[in-house]
C-alpha cells in the first residue's frame, strides 16, 4: 500500500495476497520442516533489514528531500546508530555460522 504512492499504480488485493501466500505454500507443499523454514526465513529478513534501513537514515535527514519533515540531527544519529547495530549483530551472525 505504501509503494503505491511512490509508483503510481495499484496492485490488485488478489494479487498482493497470492504473492505474499503463495512461497509458504509451496515451502509446505515441498515437505520442507515449517520450523526450520520460519527460522531460515527470519535469518534472511534481518539480513536484509539494514538496507531499507540505512535508505530511511539517509533520506529522514535530507531537507531536499523531506522538506518540513526533515527530522533533527539528533533523531538521525539515534537511527544511525540503530542501523549500525542491526549491521553489527548481522556481521556476527554470519561470521558465527
Amino acid at each position: 500500500m505504501i509503494m503505491q504512492g511512490f509508483v503510481r499504480f495499484r496492485v490488485p488485493i488478489w494479487v498482493r495476497r497470492w504473492v505474499t501466500v503463495l512461497p509458504s505454500v509451496v515451502v509446505v507443499a515441498c515437505g520442507v520442516d515449517i520450523t526450520q523454514a520460519l527460522i531460515a526465513s527470519q535469518v534472511i529478513l534481518s539480513l536484509t533489514l539494514p538496507f531499507p534501513m540505512v535508505a530511511i537514515v539517509w533520506f529522514i535527514g535530507q531537507t531536499r528531500i523531506m522538506g518540513n519533515y526533515a527530522v533533527p540531527h539528533a533523531v538521525v544519529a539515534l537511527a544511525a546508530l540503530a542501523a549500525m547495530l542491526v549491521i553489527g549483530l548481522n556481521i556476527w551472525l554470519v561470521l558465527r555460522t
